[in-house]
């Protein structure tokens, strides 16, 4: 029996060994940044959500567009920049607040970024509309 124990040793070895990179691998990491954004149903406020890496602070650029002879106006509270943290599954949400309920008809796009990923992501809405083909604010061309 003992010249049997030294190749049952060094099989057990090789074969701890082989399984530990695979012991090693993480869980895979969402590497993309996405956004999602509607307006409440009182239009007094916007719902943000997407997904980004586990944990990332993403910063959100909320603008919107009342008029196309006006320029961009930044909605929240600090001058249209927000961040919220993804939580461990990569999933996020926040809330922005509109000073005003007469928002219909109006533009608002959401730029999110990951800044240390180099992550963007950008979306833009028509409040009160549903346009899945708008792609900047100059495809909406109607005023108020």
């Amino acid at each position: 029996m003992t010249r049997y124990r030294m190749p049952i040793i060094v099989f057990m070895i090789l074969l701890c060994s082989s399984a530990l990179p695979a012991l090693a691998k993480k869980a895979p990491q969402q590497e993309a940044l996405t956004a999602v954004a509607a307006a409440s149903n009182g239009h007094d406020s916007v719902q943000i959500s997407g997904t980004a890496p586990a944990g990332a602070t993403i910063w959100l650029h909320v603008t919107g567009w009342i008029s196309s002879d006006l320029p961009e106006i930044p909605l929240g509270t600090n001058d249209g920049y927000e961040h919220v943290t993804a939580d461990l599954s990569g999933h996020y949400a926040t809330s922005v607040s509109l000073a005003t309920d007469n928002w219909e008809g109006s533009i608002v796009q959401i730029d999110a970024s990951v800044p240390d990923q180099h992550l963007h992501a950008s979306t833009i809405f028509h409040i009160g509309k549903t346009s899945p083909n708008i792609h900047s604010r100059n495809d909406i061309v109607s005023d108020h």
